[in-house]
């Protein structure tokens, strides 16, 4: 179907849903993420968001046990899907939304907004418009960020902090990356 989509002599993007949540999590290390890559542009991997920071942090979680499989795959042509922005609803607070926002731009994830744009809290509009954390996801070399380091314990939340790290056009002199860094404090406290 790829094919068929991309020889129709104009821009088609092709997003499946084949998934962790039609298959038994015993059995999530067999599913063929190059395969799927092979064949669509968008893969909506794990299980729909909700307007809720437990359904946010539950799939940064997904994506981080599974991000060497993810990070190995994704780059022009094919983006993991971790499922839409939720920031905008009354339900997800300033800092959550900066989080979600945040780290699906370092994950370079497609920017699907699931809000009503007539009723915005306070201060979401700006995250969601945020010309620099675009610019992240937008990057050209489309690497998804690393987690690269997790103080605390993330399955006893929210205690724990974790820092992504996305290698990042411009190409500095010697051939080597630039980097976003992402920083994420889940505890409840400030750190």
């Amino acid at each position: 179907m790829r094919d068929a989509l991309a020889s129709a002599g104009r821009p088609i993007v092709y997003s499946i849903e084949w998934d962790a949540q039609y298959i038994p999590k015993d059995q999530w290390g067999n599913i063929n993420y190059s395969f799927i890559a092979q064949v669509s542009n968008l893969n909506r991997d794990y299980y729909d968001v909700s307007k809720s920071w437990d359904s946010i942090a539950n799939i940064i979680d997904h994506f981080v046990a599974n991000q060497d499989r993810f990070i190995a795959i994704q780059g022009p042509g094919y983006w993991n899907d971790p499922d839409m922005i939720v920031v905008g609803n009354s339900d997800i607070t300033l800092d959550q939304a900066r989080v979600q926002m945040s780290i699906w731009s370092s994950w370079s994830a497609p920017l699907i907004m699931s809000n009503d744009l007539r009723a915005m809290p306070p201060g979401h509009a700006e995250i969601l418009l945020n010309k620099y954390v675009i610019a992240v996801d937008q990057d050209p070399l489309g690497i998804m960020a690393r987690m690269v380091n997790v103080t605390g314990n993330c399955n006893v939340r929210p205690y724990c902090q974790m820092t992504f790290v996305k290698p990042m056009t411009p190409m500095i002199k010697n051939g080597t990356y630039s980097y976003a860094v992402a920083i994420v404090n889940r505890d409840t406290t400030a750190h």
